[in-house]
């Protein structure tokens, strides 16, 4: 005959494979989620990356906070809470007031310290 496959089923090895046990990256939260503001004084930190919406940012120094567990530690930046009208670049020195939501800690009104 032809050679080729004579069932109705898909040969094996043409679906997506499935990532096992790989670390993914933080991503941004979908929506926005009730903030509690968690520092009265602003906080710095260094703006790790930047995603053309949002970012990242290692803090200056760490907090003792449940949400600081979340995220490798990282506090998220969105877009919205950046008070520049051109977006951060890796490595800015940023200075925020941190909030905690759902997803974590986060960035607001923040701006660079420079």
């Amino acid at each position: 005959f032809g050679g080729g496959e004579l069932s109705g089923a898909p040969a094996k090895g043409n679906g997506k494979a499935k990532a096992k046990g790989k670390a993914r990256a933080p991503r941004e939260p979908v929506g926005d989620l009730p903030r509690e503001r968690i520092s009265e004084a602003p906080m710095t930190g260094t703006l790790d990356n930047w995603r053309g919406k949002f970012g990242w940012i290692d803090m200056s120094e760490k907090v003792a906070h449940p949400a600081a567990k979340k995220n490798k530690g990282k506090v998220y930046l969105s877009q919205k809470d950046w008070e520049q009208p051109t977006p951060p670049t890796k490595g800015t020195a940023v200075m925020f007031y941190l909030y905690a939501d759902d997803a974590g800690l986060g960035a607001e009104s923040c701006q660079p310290t420079a």
